[in-house]
């Protein structure tokens, strides 16, 4: 009888399991015949370009991207096959992460919850636009959806380790970005394993104590090996890219390099440095442009006149030079220096632009053939995604609301129980990621808060969830105590009266 209890409640719950892929696969085909082929800005027209052999592969975008595209293309014959990809992987990661709620959770209200948030407004705003940001946020939430399964009680779960660490090297080459906030999904990675390696360090170091502290420095070691393999793997793989096709570089970091040095140096100080008088003209001259417009930042694209040969995704010229004013005038002033990169960080903190693309062909996307999507899905899109959640609750587009969110998230995690070190994992991620644009954030895109926001809304839900959780565990374990000891003290009654 038991058996077939088990039985029963084992089929109950592997058919909402499937209930949650139907559910999933239904969003996620309705999104992409909503959005087909996908939003094409200049970024991503760029690359469709170099994809289809129009351009030289260049490093300007991640070259991987172009690659990727190029045997998707190859396969299907259609440019909305990396919006395909894009979707693919979102959804599928959504369905994992749902199933982590009901399974390891217990909780059906959770799974659906965790599905809901991951098509909230902010999060569905940016799955038209195969963004490197959007592929690399898709990337990541994958790898946390694996890591959620991971039980170290259950050794056959910790395979799920292999394609978390593969998707982190992959989303780290989409995006360098993506670096700082691998970091903490690498440490989880170890504080997983930690219970297998224990022993091994145990007999190391002898004089480790027992306990969490073992365990503590164990994840902490193999965290930090994990995070080395992920780095040194994700360059090996970008390097071999490089070599393979040929990839033009193009310096982009002298970007940041130029605005700092534009906008951070005095123009008597630097009429006064040594640098060569056409750079200095040109960026006296540039200056007062973008500061006009209102924007004194991202030089390149807003007031500098590109690179050296004036076209777009073009390196710039006196490169050496630049580089040589940034270290004699910039970094040698840090007050100068933090007072200009605080301001730009600030804004970025409290603006927010481009959260919904709209459905327009821009002249480049034309060039290869991309075609506006669905007008009527594109409406239904535009009111849910600007109308309702822009309009109405516009915070949530803004990267200070999700630091916030994520600092209220980390403390509640504290109480969630088995969700508490996915939870931080997720939160410190979000932090690491909005922190480490600090030096070089290029404009208030909501793209850039993008992952941020994914992580924190899982974080939201794993932590609600896992807290309900550990309540009514600790209720049936006092329940349980209390009719242990009620089964104790009867026969002892009996006992005392029969003496009697």
């Amino acid at each position: 009888m038991t058996k077939v209890m088990s039985f029963s409640k084992h089929n109950k719950a592997l058919l909402w399991d499937v209930g949650l892929l139907l559910l999933c696969l239904a969003i996620a085909a309705v999104t992409f015949l909503g959005f087909y082929p996908g939003r094409a800005e200049y970024d991503i027209s760029e690359q469709a370009k170099q994809m289809l052999g129009m351009k030289n592969l260049s490093d300007w975008h991640p070259p991987i991207v172009a690659i990727l595209w190029r045997g998707l293309y190859a396969v299907t014959g259609k440019l909305g096959s990396l919006l395909a990809f894009q979707l693919g992987i979102y959804f599928l990661a959504v369905f994992l992460l749902a199933v982590f709620a009901h399974r390891i959770l217990k909780s059906k209200w959770a799974s659906l919850a965790m599905i809901a948030i991951l098509v909230s407004p902010w999060a569905y705003s940016q799955l038209a636009v195969m963004w490197k940001d959007t592929i690399m946020a898709a990337l990541l939430l994958f790898a946390a959806g694996c890591l959620a399964l991971v039980t170290p009680k259950n050794k056959k779960t910790l395979w799920f380790i292999v394609p978390a660490v593969s998707l982190l090297v992959f989303a780290t080459v989409v995006r360098k970005n993506a670096a700082p906030a691998v970091v903490p999904m690498c440490i989880f990675i170890g504080w997983r394993l930690a219970p297998l390696f224990a022993p091994k360090l145990r007999n190391l170091i002898p004089k480790l104590r027992e306990g969490r502290s073992k365990q503590f420095i164990s994840a902490f070691i193999m965290g930090c090996v994990i995070v080395g393999f992920v780095g040194a793997s994700a360059v090996s793989l970008d390097g071999a890219i490089a070599r393979k096709w040929n990839v033009k570089p193009t310096h982009q970091i002298y970007q940041v390099i130029l605005d700092d040095v534009m906008f951070s140096v005095p123009e008597n100080e630097l009429n006064e440095s040594a640098a060569p008088q056409e750079l200095k003209d040109k960026i006296n001259k540039a200056r007062p442009k973008c500061y006009e417009m209102n924007e004194p930042y991202d030089a390149y694209w807003n007031c500098y006149g590109r690179g050296s040969s004036g076209s777009d995704y073009s390196p710039l010229g006196y490169r050496d030079e630049l580089k040589q004013l940034w270290l004699d005038h910039v970094i040698t002033h840090p007050q100068r220096y933090v007072e200009y990169r605080w301001s730009v960080y600030k804004f970025y903190l409290t603006t927010s632009r481009l959260i919904y693309f709209p459905n327009k062909v821009v002249k480049p996307a034309k060039e290869v053939g991309f075609r506006k999507g669905s007008t009527k899905f594109d409406k239904v899109a535009k009111f849910y995604v600007v109308d309702f959640g822009a309009d109405t609750i516009g915070f949530v587009f803004k990267p200070w609301f999700w630091l916030l969110a994520g600092a209220v998230i980390s403390i509640g995690a504290w109480w969630s129980g088995r969700s508490r070190a996915f939870a931080l994992m997720l939160t410190s991620s979000a932090f690491l990621y909005v922190f480490a644009y600090f030096p070089v954030i290029p404009a208030n895109h909501f793209r850039y808060t993008y992952w941020p926001a994914l992580a924190v809304s899982v974080a939201f839900i794993a932590v609600v969830a896992g807290s309900v959780k550990a309540w009514k565990d600790r209720r049936e374990r006092a329940g349980a105590f209390r009719a242990s000891q009620g089964d104790t003290l009867e026969p002892r009654v009996l006992e005392s009266s029969s003496a009697r």
